[in-house]
């Protein structure tokens, strides 16, 4: 069977420690950051920081959670 279905796009869902003016707004001026998200089940997540380019990958699991430390 080939699956002709395009996943749905990646999904950034919390920053630790996201210090801006919500707990919900994804600005922080922390500098260890843990990214998490969530993806197709088993699919591997590229991020990508504008101005740098690919700061680091993660696997999203069966449940297609995923999470990055980028410190």
């Amino acid at each position: 069977t080939i699956d002709l279905t395009a996943p749905a796009a990646p999904s950034i869902t919390g920053i630790v420690s996201d210090s801006g003016s919500s707990a919900t707004d994804h600005i922080t001026n922390d500098t260890t950051l843990v990214l998490s998200g969530t993806a197709e089940a088993n699919s591997t997540v590229t991020i990508t920081r504008i101005g740098t380019g690919v700061i680091g990958t993660a696997t999203a699991n069966g449940a297609g959670n995923w999470s990055l430390d980028y410190t």
